[in-house]
């Protein structure tokens, strides 16, 4: 749980230590003079940050614990382990293989 406080004349805020490419819930409230309002519930989800898990550095890690069975593949699917979490956010999803087709179409 993050928890802060602002100045009552601040429109805005930031929280560290949040995992990117998570769902939270944010619970706003008022504490002054006159007591403690109710909460306000705001979801959100933090953005995936690509830069710091690099499709790259993901496939080298992969490398090391698999190889295929075949010698040439044709597609993505048929030479990528599945399920793959790429990105490290808990969830197997068109994030993953987003970063591994970027990393391929780049040839670097």
């Amino acid at each position: 749980i993050v928890s802060t406080t602002v100045e009552s004349s601040s429109t805005s805020i930031r929280l560290g230590g949040l995992a990117s490419g998570v769902d939270y819930m944010l619970r706003l409230l008022a504490i002054n003079g006159n007591g403690e309002s109710d909460p306000a519930v705001l979801p959100f989800t933090t953005r995936f940050d690509r830069t710091r898990t690099p499709s790259r550095e993901a496939l080298e890690r992969l490398s090391l614990d698999w190889s295929p069975a075949k010698a040439s593949v044709e597609t993505v699917e048929e030479g990528v382990p599945s399920p793959v979490d790429i990105n490290l956010d808990g969830w197997v999803n068109a994030e993953d293989l987003v970063l591994i087709l970027d990393d391929l179409n780049r040839g670097d």
